[in-house]
């Protein structure tokens, strides 16, 4: 008898082939400091209708790999690309694996947009959104075409390099429909995010012409819950979670610009003393001042487009001068080691009191660089 159960089981096992492993959960166990970093990260860049997405994510704790490696040369033309190949153009790292196994986790984490600025890319700010996934969250960025470094590279030669596409600058913000894209293709499902990311739990954030993007985007979407823009943003009008944040030495978006907004935000406009328009990207890292020397010795550059590169490019790098203002009186931009910190600070706290209901949000006296205005 007790063989034939035996061989039953046998039977009945082979028949039904073998179960699933099971994979635990993996808490996430983050250190109290929101500056803090927490789990590994991974990046992938997806693919999908003929656009393309960055996606930061928290990673399987025995991830293993090098620190991702961005290049400008990525999100420019091949025409492009092959006029600068005599042009030295630095690349940097960021504190992510590529292509890294997704965390199991117990429930699934937020979901954070992100939208670049004029010139940008949808890297552009890969420390900080690099940072927002090791607390926890998954994050996304898209390329906008119409405003993107791809879109005014060819412009910065005579004859351009490829078709010089302006539109962006004076037409409609090309921004939304993309990000309605975005969302399309996470509504679709994609399985490696299943379990993962809480498509129903979402913020927004962007830099400077991304942060008009967000303020535009929140006002249209209700399913945006908090909305974060840096060095730009304007008047929010839904019933979103909102504040701003700027800094205080910015030449491109002064704080002028953005303290009117402040009233129809819920938790306020924040200067970060010190900080030009570019501490909310990684772009000093590229120092385009030097690389604007290196075109403008060049028989085939267009002045004009260089010099607003050389502008645009070195406000808020710390080699370089602020200008004077209202708001500014530092003789020197706050250097970026620090205002890395007090941005991941400051993002991650918003994000973790409204997405998470965790914590305390953004406080006052919390580092003396960042104040909330009266």
């Amino acid at each position: 008898m007790r063989r034939s159960v035996l061989m039953a089981a046998i039977v009945t096992l082979t028949a039904c082939g073998k179960a699933d492993p099971v994979v635990e959960p993996q808490p996430l166990d983050l250190p109290a400091d929101p500056a803090a970093e927490g789990v590994p990260v991974g990046v992938r860049t997806v693919l999908a209708n003929d656009e393309s997405f960055e996606v930061w994510y928290p990673a399987d704790k025995d991830a293993t790999g090098d620190d991702d490696v961005i290049s400008l040369l990525t999100y420019v033309p091949d025409e492009v690309a092959t006029v600068l190949a005599d042009v030295t153009i630095p690349t940097w790292t960021q504190h992510a694996i590529r292509d890294a196994a997704p965390r199991p986790v117990d429930a699934p984490v937020p979901v954070v947009v992100f939208s670049h600025g004029v010139s940008g890319f949808r890297t552009q700010s890969a420390a900080l959104c690099a940072h927002l996934a090791s607390r926890g969250y998954v994050v996304i960025s898209v390329d906008h075409p119409g405003r993107n470094l791809a879109t005014f590279a060819p412009c910065l030669f005579t004859p351009p390099a490829g078709e010089c596409l302006l539109g962006g600058m004076f037409g409609d913000d090309p921004a939304p429909p993309q990000i309605d894209h975005m969302l399309a293709w996470l509504d679709a499902g994609v399985d490696w995010l299943d379990g993962l990311a809480d498509t129903g739990n979402m913020g927004i954030f962007g830099h400077s012409a991304g942060g008009f993007t967000t303020t535009t985007v929140t006002n249209a979407n209700p399913r945006f819950l908090a909305a974060l823009p840096l060095a730009g943003g304007g008047d929010f009008t839904g019933d979103a979670e909102t504040a701003i944040i700027g800094g205080s030495c910015d030449g491109v978006v002064g704080e002028s610009q953005l303290v009117p907004s402040a009233p129809t935000t819920t938790d306020g406009y924040w200067s970060l003393a010190g900080a030009g328009h570019l501490a909310f990207s990684d772009l000093c890292k590229v120092d385009m001042g030097a690389v604007g020397e290196q075109l403008s010795a060049r028989p085939d550059a267009n002045a004009l487009f260089i010099q607003q590169l050389s502008t645009l490019g070195t406000d808020g790098c710390p080699s370089y001068t602020p200008t004077a203002s209202d708001t500014c009186s530092s003789e020197a931009f706050l250097d970026l080691e620090t205002s890395e910190q007090v941005l991941n600070y400051a993002v991650t706290a918003f994000f973790d009191q409204k997405l998470k209901q965790s914590g305390p949000g953004l406080e006052a006296g919390a580092y003396a660089q960042l104040t909330k205005a009266p």
